[in-house]
C-alpha cells in the first residue's frame, strides 16, 4: 500500500463555488477540460437517496472490505443466465477506484480497482468514500458529483429529492451519455424504471411508490446557465444594457449590488473571462459601441418598443460576445 498508493489528486480537485452574503448559490468554477465538479456533502444530501443508492449498488456497502464476494458471485451467475453482462459486480469503493483512476474495462482493470477498493477501505470511513463517489460520478456532459447534477437537471441541491429524482441520479452514472434525459428521454426513463423496480425487489419502496416516481416528468435540458456552458465546454461573454425609458436595465440592477462594476476596460474583460469562463460588460467606445449608439436613439425618439431597433441592438451585443 506504501508503494504504491491511490492516486487521489482527482479527488483534490473540485469546483470552486461563489455565494452572495446571504449563501445564496451563484455560480462554481470549473476544473479541468471544463468539468463541473462539486464536491459532495453527505449531511446536506437526502438520506433516502443515499439510502436507495446502496440499495441498488452496493448492498453490503457497510459490511465488504472494498470487495463484495457474494456480489461478484451473484453477478456472475445471473451473467450465466441471462447470457450475456447484465451485472459486473462491482462495489461502491471499487466503482470510486475507477473513477479516480480510469481504465479501459477488462478483467485487469478490474483486478486493479478491487485492489485499489482494498486500499480506499484501509485508508478511509466508509462515509468518507462515498462521499468521493458522490463527488466523482459522472452525470452527463461536463457535470461530475451528486450537487452539481441535482442543481443542472432539477435546479435545486439534493437536500430533498423525490424518488424519480433519485431514481435517475443513481441510473445516471452507469451510462450518463446514453442516459441523458435531455437528448435520450426514452433510453432516461427505461433507466430510471429499472432502477425503480430494483428498489421494489428490495423492498426499499411499494409499487404504488415506484407507479408514481414513474409518472414523473424528465427534465428536458440543464437548468443552470453555468451548467449549461460547461456541458458545451466553453467560456460564457456576455454585454448587456442600461434601462430605457419605463424599463429596468440589467446593468442598473446590477450596480445597485455594492462592489459590482460593469465599466471594464477590454483587458480587464478578458482577464476575467480568462479566469473564472465567464464575465458581463456593459457598452463601452470600444465594446458593443453600436448598441450605445442604438440605446440612446431609443431612448431620445420614444422607439423604445420598435422591433427592427430592439433585434438590431441584439445583434450587435451578440457580435461583440463573438456569438
Amino acid at each position: 500500500d506504501l508503494a504504491c498508493p491511490p492516486d487521489l489528486a482527482k479527488a483534490r480537485q473540485s469546483s470552486a463555488v461563489a455565494l452572495d452574503r446571504s449563501g445564496v448559490w451563484l455560480r462554481a468554477l470549473p476544473v479541468d477540460k471544463g468539468r463541473w465538479r462539486i464536491r459532495a456533502d453527505l449531511s446536506r444530501t437526502d438520506p433516502a437517496f443515499v439510502d436507495h443508492l446502496l440499495k441498488v449498488e452496493d448492498a453490503r456497502f457497510y459490511q465488504h472490505l472494498g470487495v463484495d464476494p457474494f456480489a461478484i458471485l451473484r453477478a456472475g451467475l445471473s451473467d450465466l443466465t441471462r447470457g450475456r453482462v447484465v451485472s459486473g459486480g462491482s462495489t461502491i469503493s471499487m466503482q470510486t477506484a475507477r473513477l479516480l483512476e480510469p481504465r479501459k474495462r477488462t478483467f485487469a482493470a478490474k483486478l486493479f480497482q478491487a485492489i485499489r477498493a482494498v486500499q480506499l477501505e484501509a485508508r478511509y470511513p466508509k462515509r468518507q468514500i462515498l462521499s468521493l463517489y458522490l463527488t466523482l460520478a459522472p452525470y452527463g456532459g461536463n457535470v461530475e458529483g451528486v450537487r452539481g447534477a441535482s442543481r443542472a437537471w432539477f435546479g435545486h441541491e439534493p437536500e430533498s429529492l423525490t424518488l424519480g429524482e433519485q431514481a435517475m441520479l443513481i441510473a445516471l452514472p452507469q451510462s450518463p451519455e446514453a442516459r441523458r434525459p435531455d437528448r435520450r428521454p426514452k433510453t432516461a426513463w427505461a433507466a430510471r424504471h429499472a432502477v425503480l423496480e430494483k428498489l421494489v425487489r428490495s423492498g426499499a419502496i411499494d409499487a404504488q411508490a415506484a407507479t408514481e416516481a414513474d409518472a414523473e416528468p424528465l427534465p428536458a435540458a440543464v437548468d443552470a446557465l453555468e451548467t449549461l456552458a460547461g456541458l458545451a465546454g466553453t467560456t460564457v461573454a456576455l454585454v448587456s444594457g442600461r434601462g430605457l425609458g419605463h424599463t429596468g436595465g440589467t446593468l442598473d440592477k446590477l450596480e445597485s449590488i455594492p462592489g459590482f462594476r460593469v465599466a471594464l476596460s477590454l483587458q480587464e474583460y478578458v482577464a476575467q473571462l480568462t479566469e473564472i469562463g465567464c464575465c458581463l460588460i456593459g457598452q463601452t467606445a470600444t465594446i458593443a459601441p453600436a448598441d450605445k449608439t442604438l440605446y440612446a436613439l431609443s431612448d431620445v425618439t420614444g422607439t423604445v418598443e420598435s422591433l427592427p431597433l430592439i433585434a438590431s441592438s441584439v445583434m450587435s451585443k451578440k457580435l461583440a460576445e463573438g456569438s
